[in-house]
């Protein structure tokens, strides 16, 4: 009897590199010194106008209703920028508040959180990918622009939702299509 060995291909290294590469070049930002002052590039407004995945952009309720789902559909990274200007990708699993008035990040002691801490700001990216949809409906998601809420209001915000373990509180300041 003569076996024949099947070999599948996880589409997981094609889907991070792809999510990795979204990020890289949609959420980065470089500094610059500039005369007395430094000054950002931020490559997310700065970045190709196009997006080719808008028609199957989550809105802000789609987002929500995501969330809720337990496993996510949609796989999701954060982008930072470190102190040295390097990009920084984690891949996390925020959540909203009890409120649902912010995305939260239950993060460690780790160079993503510190770059938050630090820069008040990141790009959060929901990429679902459906391999058996129809063309139009295969990628589906959103790049989300958050800013932090700052310390004062973060510990009044754990204080309020009771959480087990502190969370950073992130104010959602834009909603992108996926690039």
């Amino acid at each position: 009897m003569i076996c024949k060995r099947v070999r599948s291909y996880s589409l997981f290294p094609l889907f991070f590199l792809v999510i990795s590469l979204l990020i890289y070049f949609t959420g980065c930002q470089t500094s610059s010194k500039s005369g007395e002052g430094e000054t950002f590039v931020d490559g997310v407004t700065s970045a190709s106008g196009n997006y080719y995945y808008e028609a199957n952009s989550y809105s802000l309720k789609e987002l929500k209703e995501v969330l809720s789902l337990y496993p996510y559909p949609a796989a999701t990274a954060v982008s930072t920028v470190n102190l040295d200007g390097s990009p920084n990708l984690a891949v996390t699993i925020p959540g909203f508040s009890k409120q649902g008035d912010y995305l939260i990040l239950g993060l460690a002691e780790n160079r993503t959180r510190e770059n938050i801490l630090r820069d008040g700001r990141g790009v959060i990216i929901f990429y679902d990918y459906t391999p058996g949809a129809v063309k139009e409906d295969r990628n589906k998601g959103c790049r989300v622009i958050v800013r932090w809420v700052g310390p004062q209001l973060n510990d009044e915000l754990n204080t309020r939702d009771e959480l087990e373990k502190p969370a950073l509180y992130l104010m959602i300041e834009d909603l992108l299509p996926l690039g």
